[in-house]
């Protein structure tokens, strides 16, 4: 049986612009905070353009917990490179805040993402 359930989908619009890559820092905040995420959750992320496989890493798609620390999540691109799924591997802690950093990301013909990051509330 599938431990991952993947629902309450979130699709985001995300526009790639031809610059340099930058810290998460500097990263702006996409849309307003998800509340009620239950503990399972995947991430659909809609792009504009064809993502470029090999940035797909770590480094420029993670999940922080309001501590700062890196949550272990996976990644999915579509064969169309314009979807991709972020799931978490480990349930997520009741009554955390979570957030989503997506950055240096580039399309296919090497526009790079602008960085992006976006918050949500786990349920208690």
């Amino acid at each position: 049986m599938k431990k991952l359930l993947c629902v309450l989908v979130l699709a985001v619009s995300l526009c790639f612009v031809g610059v340099g890559s930058t810290e998460a820092q500097s990263a702006t905040q996409y849309g307003k905070d998800a509340y009620n995420v239950p503990q399972y959750k995947c991430w659909t992320i809609t792009l504009n353009k064809e993502v470029d496989y090999g940035t797909l890493s770590a480094n420029n798609i993670y999940v922080v917990d309001s501590k700062n620390n890196r949550v272990p999540v996976q990644t999915a691109l579509t064969q169309g490179k314009k979807i991709l799924y972020l799931f978490n591997i480990e349930p997520y802690k009741a009554g955390e805040t979570y957030t989503i950093y997506i950055q240096n990301l580039k399309s296919t013909t090497g526009a790079t993402v602008k960085p992006i990051y976006f918050r949500f509330h786990i349920a208690n």
